[in-house]
């Protein structure tokens, strides 16, 4: 699965998870990417967000997701590095351990370098 440059990859959970209890582990088999999990509940009325991170690497585990209840999970995959990554999502409920096959081996174009911008001069 591609990703244009300077774009991210979201993943709706619930597309392959029904569970109160649900952890993601997500593996870059070549490259390194960000990741994040956000969490919405009733319909909308709140979120929680798993917290920020300053590099990319090539493992992430998160910990906590719901995908019943009228809650949804989305896990979200970036890749800010200049070389192309490949993933592969797990997704971990109480009782089973579920790699969906469309969730396995997704490739990521490299997001390109950014201009900075100076307000100075």
């Amino acid at each position: 699965m591609l990703i244009p440059a300077g774009t991210r990859q979201t993943f709706l959970v619930n597309n392959w998870v029904t569970s109160f209890d649900v952890s993601t582990m997500v593996e870059a088999t070549e490259g390194q990417v960000v990741v994040e999990r956000a969490m919405y509940g009733g319909g909308g009325a709140w979120a929680t967000d798993s917290i920020g991170a300053t590099a990319a690497a090539a493992e992430w585990y998160l910990a906590e997701g719901c995908t019943e209840g009228g809650m949804q999970t989305y896990v979200l995959v970036q890749n800010p590095t200049g070389v192309d990554a490949r993933v592969d999502l797990t997704f971990n409920t109480g009782t089973d351990e579920i790699s969906p096959p469309n969730c396995r081996g997704c490739s990521y174009r490299p997001v390109p370098a950014r201009p900075s911008w100076s307000t100075t001069g």
